[in-house]
């Protein structure tokens, strides 16, 4: 059996086998209770969400979701991911594929903390794959993607 050159190359690039990983990550403290921005965050009008433009489905564990994300500078891509686990005003988490499972896996989070009188938003994403070394670009757009749509976020709840 043949084994495709893009394996070949994502296990010398990585270092770890056949497998490449990087997490995406973004934080930021709003002036609202962590119900308030589940609220936000988990509405299915997206209207002005500059990167999550679709949630469809429900938000219970098991369940597929449909998303559309629109990555800074990037097209917009559709997904289906699972609903890994909901603890509403606090945790929000899902894994998609990108294709077929173990050439781009995300499992991405929202974390929310009452932290002095407000929330700290973490929203993060674990990519695993074969084809995430070559992803870089996209990643970066991601990461632009996740802090303008907290910026978004926080001016929904009424927080500068």
């Amino acid at each position: 059996m043949a084994i495709p050159v893009a394996v070949v190359a994502g296990a010398v690039l990585t270092g770890t086998g056949l497998v490449g990983a990087r997490e995406v990550r973004a934080e930021r403290w709003v002036d609202a209770s962590p119900q308030e921005v589940w609220e936000v965050l988990t509405r299915p009008d997206r209207t002005g969400d500059p990167f999550l433009v679709r949630l469809d489905g429900e938000l219970v564990e098991g369940a597929t979701l449909g998303i559309t994300v629109q990555p800074v500078d990037g097209d917009a891509m559709d997904f289906s991911p699972v609903v890994l686990e909901v603890s509403p005003g606090e945790e929000l988490r899902w894994r998609g594929t990108f294709g077929v499972r173990g050439i781009v896996d995300g499992v991405h989070v929202w974390e929310l903390e009452e932290v002095d009188g407000g929330t700290q938003i973490v929203q993060s994403e674990r990519f695993t794959g074969v084809a995430v070394p070559f992803l870089g670009g996209m990643l970066d757009g991601t990461q632009a993607g996740f802090e303008a749509q907290l910026e978004w976020v926080a001016e929904q709840v009424g927080s500068d």
